[in-house]
């Protein structure tokens, strides 16, 4: 069969249900990882079919699943009752799955998970003639080498050089590092710009990762991290010796518990917050949220009722007279993501202990 282009995430704000999610595990680290990946997909679709999804909602999977194993360790793919289809390969995944839903609402909280913890990086292995540098962006990475366009001096004498001379063979060599620095720098800023970078990771001779910071304009200067590490070596060692997923798990879980803050201190001064399904469908509808905060509780049975607009959201049928459009139902957490989505807010996925009552929160734009 002919397969649709792909959509995006925001695309199924407006797509038209009902949905069937898929959320798999495609490994490619082990065995026969496609064919693996196919036979544990065929049990699920089997099951499907059993519990109603229609075979056209079904079969644009068929087509992801033999080479997802080269993307990403899970496949989740979303197809809408028009066709539209979704999918999004994750790096990461701690456990099995092989998980389904046909539903009126599209599943996409795993995937927003998913994403906040792929932080946008740079890394830069730098050293007196110039750098390795990797930029890592959502869906890719660019891997560049930098080298000097002038080698710094190299000292050759038979004996001891007077303190002048010393002095200006450093200042030599240093303004030639710099030079060097400087070239890596305009490219580290280029990269960092295409990336979105949220951190840069810097690693080699000190002196050249100083003069690199030195060199980067003041707003991605304040994003260098210097860690350990060396260029890359003809032998094969080298790199960067700090584990980089911790950084950047890091990295997401201090934004996470930074918008938990604010949250928490625009509770308390009972300004530009919303807490729980009803208050925060009501500031979804009047365009007041900036970013949601929501936990993926997949026990929450509560269903809210959703319009044609993104905005049309309600948790009660009373809300939804009194709004007067026409409604359908689904799970109350997806129909405030579909909400947020399609209006242009921010989503963080929240741990369901965490801040706000029934783990759904949003900050303000305005009280």
């Amino acid at each position: 069969m002919a397969i649709r282009p792909l959509v995006t995430l925001e695309d199924l704000a407006t797509a038209r249900g009902p949905f069937l999610s898929v959320r798999l595990t495609t490994d490619g680290a082990v065995e026969n990882a496609g064919p693996r990946s196919h036979l544990r997909w065929w049990g699920l679709r089997d099951d499907l079919l059993r519990r109603g999804a229609p075979e056209q909602v079904v079969a644009p999977v068929d087509a992801l699943v033999p080479e997802a194993h080269r993307y990403g360790r899970v496949l989740h793919v979303v197809v809408a009752g028009d066709g539209a289809t979704f999918a999004d390969h994750a790096r990461d995944g701690s456990r099995d799955v092989a998980e389904g839903r046909y539903e009126a609402l599209a599943w996409t909280l795993p995937v927003l998970a998913t994403r906040q913890r792929e932080v946008p990086h740079l890394l830069v292995l730098a050293d007196r003639r110039g750098a390795d540098i990797t930029a890592v962006r959502r869906g890719g990475a660019l891997l560049e080498d930098v080298e000097a366009t002038e080698e710094p001096l190299t000292r050759q004498h038979k004996g001891g050089w007077a303190d002048l001379n010393e002095h200006r063979y450093q200042r030599r060599a240093e303004n030639s590092w710099e030079r060097n620095a400087g070239e890596v720098a305009v490219e580290v800023a280029r990269l960092a710009r295409w990336a979105d970078a949220a951190v840069i990771l810097v690693a080699g001779d000190v002196r050249a990762v100083q003069f690199l910071r030195d060199d980067l304009p003041g707003d991605l200067a304040t994003l260098v991290r210097a860690v350990g590490g060396e260029r890359w070596n003809a032998d094969g060692s080298g790199g960067i010796n700090v584990d980089v997923d911790a950084v950047l798990d890091a990295l997401a879980a201090e934004a996470t518990r930074a918008l938990l803050d604010r949250f928490a201190e625009a509770r308390g001064r009972g300004d530009r917050a919303a807490e729980g399904a009803d208050d925060v469908a009501g500031a979804l509808r009047a365009g007041q949220v900036d970013t949601l905060l929501l936990a993926d509780d997949a026990a929450d049975a509560r269903v809210a009722y959703f319009g044609d607009d993104p905005h049309a959201v309600a948790t009660t049928t009373a809300a939804v007279h009194a709004l007067g459009f026409e409604a359908r139902e689904g799970r109350v957490r997806e129909a405030l993501v579909r909400a947020a989505l399609g209006t242009g807010c921010a989503v963080r996925v929240i741990e369901p202990t965490d801040g706000p009552a029934e783990g759904i929160g949003a900050l303000l734009r305005w009280a």
